[in-house]
């Protein structure tokens, strides 16, 4: 145990120094798209394309957290994600701020569907998202609707903020004096609900013992310096933010954007250089070990049900054993004094013929009779047999025997059944410590993971449209003079763009690139065994169609010498790689490169084994690994294979 509870959400002051990151960050950045991710219908996912040119995810989970994510899975539409699009598409965010010392961030957007509008993003357990209007401050859309009694967030009502506590840092000493005077409790309860604090601040900067004091015996003096201590310690972690993770027997706790003086023995401070990653490392390893849970707990659950079905087992196995010993006893017994027992039959059948039951005691020697049953007790060397007038002697042993016999098989087949619910324990204990002995990988996520993609032997990005809307946004948006434009040489294939970063790709990179671009060619879908490719400069490249013609959507016109890649063999690898031990990547690529950077693969040639079967395949391998892929799906794999292929090789 290590006595610290996990943080599942922000607190003010992680809003506070948060949303300075964030400003720095998204400021003057455009939102290029909104999307939900997940099975939340309240979580939006926003692309934004920075004033440098870079693209993140704005990841927000109202009443929870808010940041920069590197973590993306597959995109969707759910919820009233389709109006937030609407109105904030192609918007720019002006301004991110704090609302006080809430937790509440605000981005003020401009443009757009909204023209002018703020997101407010609140923080706080059973926060919303809503989209207001600047200038009528009615909510525009908000995530979900709430109604409770100090306030109501509908689309066409006013938003009005939760009710907020004075904001502590603005406070006079004198405020915080007459606020904790008339609390009652502790002084460190007072400081955290009557003021707003975080408890996080309030126990690192004030000791346990001051923190134990009744908060209205407290003298103004002392007021001041608690004041002074708390506002210090909250501007310098504003100023100089040391973010961290605390992480207790291998798990992730909690999350500051200060490093704490003490923490238990068992836990250990993992650094980061932004608290923006701090929070997004956290949360990933947060839901990867709820994820871990889910997938462990059927497991557990069923050795407890196994272990408790053993239990059972021999208990029954011991009643089992008790009467077959009672029963052996009494057939030894039985045997070795079956004359007088006869004899004592025959003396009790006449005497009830004759006079009834109740001279049959005393007159043969009887312990006990029933006579609704007809039976009665005789005792012989210390062990009691029953017998029944109505059963002659010889049928009471022999069905006693034949019940000896059926305890006999009973206990064998018990002793069987225990035996094989061992092996079936060990088995499953077996799986379960291998489980927990994967190791967890992320899953990794650039701006340019939903193209066709790769990065070559040589560090040079490619990207591919996977249909031929995303062809022209690759050529449009990525391709510049300098830039390579590579196709298959076949009518229906993707566009890649090669970013030289001012150089020229050696013919292994341009090579590589080709793979891709012939193996998402329908030549794929004919069997095609090879194909040629070629490769132009950017400035070779044009949308412009001659006089007269018409260029559909995807398709472009190249001017000037083409140079071709002969005989690339349609011949894909799929793979995963590790980056860092902690996150990982699906890859596509020539079988020489995703080998060389992959833990496990597959490398396919056109046939007849659908998609389906072959991603099914892939992830059933991926099981026998030691790995775990946290947020991995069928479609996350799906997408990479070019159509009916068939398995050449696989490793492991």
């Amino acid at each position: 145990m290590t006595g610290i509870k996990t943080k599942n959400r922000l607190s003010a002051l992680d809003v506070a120094v948060l949303t300075k990151e964030l400003a720095e960050t998204l400021t003057n950045s455009f939102i290029d798209n909104i999307y939900s991710v997940g099975s939340s219908r309240d979580r939006l996912f926003l692309k934004v394309r920075t004033s440098d040119g870079k693209l993140l995810f704005l990841r927000i989970d109202p009443g929870v957290r808010m940041n920069v994510t590197k973590y993306v899975g597959d995109k969707g539409l759910s919820g009233r994600v389709p109006i937030f699009r609407r109105f904030l598409r192609n918007s720019r965010i002006a301004e991110v701020r704090q609302h006080g010392f809430e937790r509440i961030v605000e981005l003020t957007v401009n443009g757009g569907g909204v023209r002018s509008g703020i997101l407010i993003v609140e923080l706080m357990p059973r926060g919303v998202a809503a989209l207001v209007s600047k200038g009528t401050g009615k909510v525009v859309v908000s995530t979900a609707d709430l109604t409770v009694k100090d306030r109501v967030i509908r689309p066409g009502k006013p938003y009005a903020y939760p009710p907020s506590l004075p904001n502590p840092l603005e406070e006079t000493p004198e405020k915080w004096y007459e606020v904790l005077v008339s609390s009652k409790g502790s002084l460190g309860s007072a400081l955290i609900r009557g003021l707003g604090l975080p408890p996080e601040v309030v126990n690192e900067t004030l000791s346990e013992e001051l923190r134990m004091l009744r908060a209205n015996t407290v003298s103004l003096n002392d007021v001041i310096r608690i004041h002074d201590v708390i506002v210090k310690f909250i501007a310098e972690v504003l100023e100089n933010p040391n973010p961290v993770i605390i992480e207790c027997n291998g798990k992730p706790v909690v999350f500051h954007p200060f490093k704490p003086s003490t923490i238990p023995a068992s836990c250990r401070i993992l650094s980061y250089e932004s608290f923006n990653a701090a929070i997004d490392d956290y949360f990933a390893r947060l839901e990867t070990e709820v994820e871990k849970q889910r997938i462990l707990s059927p497991v557990d659950a069923e050795v407890e049900k196994i272990k408790r079905t053993i239990e059972n087992a021999i208990n029954e196995l011991k009643s089992i054993e008790e009467r077959a010993e009672n029963l052996k006893r009494v057939l030894v017994v039985f045997e070795r004094n079956y004359p007088k027992l006869e004899k004592t039959w025959e003396c009790v059948r006449n005497a009830v013929r004759k006079s009834g039951w109740s001279l049959v005691k005393n007159a043969c020697c009887v312990n006990s009779f029933d006579p609704r049953k007809g039976t009665f007790t005789v005792t012989i060397d210390g062990v009691e047999i029953t017998l029944s007038v109505t059963q002659d002697i010889s049928s009471t042993y022999f069905n006693m025997r034949k019940e000896y016999g059926k305890l006999e098989k009973k206990a064998e087949r018990s002793k069987q059944a225990i035996k094989d619910l061992k092996k079936k324990l060990r088995e499953k204990l077996s799986r379960l410590k291998e489980e927990q002995s994967k190791i967890t990988l992320l899953p990794r996520s650039e701006w340019y993971t939903h193209y066709h993609w790769i990065i070559t032997s040589n560090g040079f990005l490619a990207i591919g449209g996977r249909n031929a809307q995303q062809n022209e946004k690759v050529v449009r948006k990525y391709l510049s003079d300098n830039d390579i434009f590579l196709h298959a040489d076949i009518h229906g294939a993707p566009v890649f763009v090669i970013k030289c970063k001012g150089k020229q790709p050696p013919l292994e990179d341009l090579r590589e690139v080709s793979v891709l671009a012939v193996s998402y060619s329908k030549a794929w879908l004919e069997g095609v065994a090879a194909l040629d490719a070629y490769w132009v400069w950017g400035k070779q490249v044009s949308k412009s169609p001659p006089p007269g013609q018409y260029l559909p959507t995807g398709s472009f016109m190249v001017y000037g010498k083409r140079n071709y890649i002969h005989a690339v063999p349609l011949r894909l690898a799929i793979g995963v790689e590790i980056i860092e031990n902690k996150y990982y990547t699906i890859i596509a690529g020539p079988e020489e490169l995703v080998r060389r950077r992959s833990f496990m693969y597959f490398v396919l040639v056109p046939g007849e084994t659908s998609p389906e079967k072959i991603a099914s395949k892939f992830l059933a391998t991926l099981k026998e690994t030691t790995y775990k892929l946290s947020g991995l799906n069928f479609e996350s794999i799906l997408k990479f294979i070019p159509g009916p292929s068939r398995i050449l090789k696989k490793f492991p």
